[in-house]
């Protein structure tokens, strides 16, 4: 099931359109400072300052939404499933899922890493300069590392809206919906929990999804961090699988 779903997944127009969209956001939003002609801290300066953060939750959606639209009008996804278990199909289906939204970032940031090299030529920028969120957590780091964490800590926060879009998919068959969902949760989730963080306790913050992004997380504690990235997206993801396999055996014991 598993490469069923990867394989419609990374061939569908969804996933390079997301990947065009994401590099069209980065170039934008560091239209003014393109002059750095620093790959790092002009990516770091589009996901804090800039649209290419919020636009994350949009793309990555695109090409499980996509698929999972054409195997239900199509009413295809019966034959794989007769072949596997509802537990094969569920979590085959949400792992390619993931993985698809990682896809469509990191494409996208070569692209961008890519573009900036060939353009600038000779006066390519290699300075650990860093936005000011950042600066707490890449310190002491050298490019190459820097450069390493960015490139996994948005592969990783790209797997978390596919996920929910994933589950909203075995509820609704309205592919506006599964695509809209996630970005209204993450848009709820950052504005809820900075209040909560704000006036009640700030352990809520630890539920802050902007915090996902290494570049503009407040954490100081280098080793700390990446447990609880992989904890976050570890956790949304087991919800996910979960629902929507109770969801899918559902539909199969209603018919």
């Amino acid at each position: 099931m598993y490469v069923f779903y990867l394989k419609k997944l990374l061939r569908c127009p969804a996933t390079y359109a997301g990947s065009v969209l994401f590099f069209l956001s980065i170039v934008l939003s560091v239209s003014e400072t393109w002059a750095a002609r620093n790959p790092t801290f002009l990516y770091q300066y589009a996901m804090n300052l800039g649209i290419s953060h919020f636009i994350v939750p949009v793309v990555t959606v695109l090409p499980i939404c996509f698929v999972r639209r054409e195997l239900s009008r199509g009413s295809t996804w019966q034959f794989p499933l007769l072949r596997s278990s509802p537990r094969r199909f569920s979590t085959g289906g949400l792992a390619a899922a993931c993985l698809s939204g990682a896809f469509v970032t990191v494409l996208a940031y070569l692209c961008f890493f890519l573009t900036i090299i060939v353009s600038s030529g000779k006066e390519l920028s290699f300075s650990n300069t860093l936005v000011p969120e950042g600066a707490a957590f890449y310190q002491g780091r050298s490019y190459i590392e820097i450069t390493l964490i960015d490139l996994v800590g948005l592969a990783l926060m790209s797997m978390i809206h596919p996920a929910v879009a994933y589950l909203v998919s075995g509820y609704s068959n309205n592919q506006y919906l599964c695509a809209a969902f996630p970005f209204i949760l993450y848009m709820f989730a950052l504005f809820t929990v900075q209040r909560l963080g704000h006036y009640l306790d700030k352990r809520f913050l630890y539920l802050d999804p902007s915090k996902l992004n290494p570049s503009g997380s407040t954490f100081t504690d280098s080793k700390a961090f990446p447990f609880y990235v992989l904890t976050y997206v570890l956790t949304v993801g087991l919800v996910c699988g979960l629902l929507f396999g109770r969801r899918l055996r559902r539909r199969l014991r209603d018919g």
